[in-house]
């Protein structure tokens, strides 16, 4: 797989194991899984993550074509900037930053923006940033300067990101914090995180009446592995995730996997698998998986799904209401009703799994099994991309 500034890293404590292949199944079978469980990634990380690169592999990198087609002009040359901040001066910067947003909304004197260049300059200092790291923070600029029609969540999400791409080049935490909150400011990012970006389509039903599917790829079904955490990720900085296999609440097969937390936290926590090969999506419109809820009000936590798509794309649906009620279901929210968190590619879902994940805040405990990516004949069919 090539470098990308879109694509999770690999490597942060992966596990490496063998492939999850597609499974096809038909209801009512339960579909099984076959092979032993692949990599580990976190839905934060991104291939840039991995320490910078030897002066050797820079330079050939150098002379390589661009590995990122998707990404803009302007956000290449800030993303050049980034990385050789001892020969532009901050005038430069703060031009080619402002060029990021749209119509000329962020002017190169503006003394917001003046404040967020001093503090990162003074956060990068003798700080040698990979590639992939600085087409990140590029990128993460330009999707809060320019959300386009993204939401209020995703561009916090991109702030968060930002500042969290800064600590994992080595900035002192406080630091990096700091230039987010410049950044939140710059961009008049609000603190409130505003509606949920839920589906817009039903999506929660009861077993007896959960919709019926003819074509399935099998992201999980929890019955291989005896340690949750060797296939899939949680990062360091989201600790607190408590999961265990639980053979009394399962959709079928021996067990299930029960998420909760040990405590409230306002902090966003996440689990990733990342499988292996990436995943063939072509012929499916939904995502589907069992899931139990242990009657806590909606108000205690949220959870959030997602998935990397094939032009390494983030898309995330948040699930309002779920932590309500006691009874099982069936979870099946169409793909046309995922929203993109971050990156811009070529704005479209492409058929293929490259990461799948949970995020939760507050209080939760749930039961999920049998994650799938499905077919359902009676949902309109997902549009192919043209060509």
């Amino acid at each position: 797989m090539k470098p990308s500034t879109l694509l999770f890293s690999l490597a942060v404590s992966a596990a490496v194991g063998a492939s999850h292949p597609s499974a096809t199944a038909a209801q009512p079978a339960a579909p099984t899984s076959s092979g032993k469980p692949g990599n580990n990634a976190d839905t934060f990380y991104y291939k840039g993550d991995l320490p910078a690169a030897s002066a050797r592999q820079e330079k050939a990198a150098a002379n390589k074509p661009n590995p990122t087609p998707f990404i803009r002009a302007e956000t290449q040359k800030v993303c050049d900037h980034l990385q050789n901040l001892t020969a532009v001066s901050k005038e430069e910067l703060a031009r080619d930053i402002a060029a990021l947003a749209p119509g000329g909304l962020l002017k190169a004197d503006d003394r917001y923006l003046a404040t967020f260049i001093q503090d990162l300059v003074q956060s990068l200092s003798g700080k040698e940033l990979s590639d992939g790291n600085a087409a990140i923070l590029a990128g993460n600029l330009e999707e809060v300067l320019n959300p386009g029609q993204g939401s209020v969540r995703q561009s916090q999400g991109a702030v968060r990101n930002f500042a969290h791409t800064l600590k994992l080049s080595q900035v002192d935490h406080a630091r990096a914090d700091k230039v987010g909150a410049d950044l939140t400011v710059l961009a008049k990012v609000p603190t409130d995180p505003g509606p949920f970006d839920g589906p817009r389509h039903p999506f929660r039903f009861a077993l007896s009446e959960a919709p019926r599917y003819d074509k399935a790829v099998l992201v999980e079904d929890f019955e291989v592995g005896t340690d949750i955490f060797k296939t899939w990720y949680q990062p360091y900085w989201s600790t607190g995730i408590v999961a265990t296999f639980d053979s009394q609440h399962k959709s079928g097969g021996n067990r299930g996997l029960t998420i909760a937390n040990t405590g409230p936290t306002t902090k966003r926590r996440s689990m990733a698998k990342f499988p292996r090969p990436n995943q063939d999506l072509s012929g499916c419109n939904a995502l589907r998986l069992w899931f139990k809820p242990y009657g806590l009000k909606d108000s205690e936590g949220t959870i959030s799904m997602g998935f990397i798509d094939g032009s390494e794309e983030i898309w995330q649906v948040d699930l309002p209401e779920m932590l309500s009620g006691t009874e099982p279901c069936v979870i099946q929210v169409r793909l046309a009703d995922f929203q993109r968190v971050l990156r811009t590619n070529n704005g479209r879902i492409d058929l293929e799994n490259r990461d799948f994940c949970f995020w939760m805040t507050g209080t939760y405990k749930f039961t999920v099994d049998d994650i799938l990516f499905v077919h359902d004949p009676a949902v309109p069919e997902f549009p192919k991309p043209s060509k």
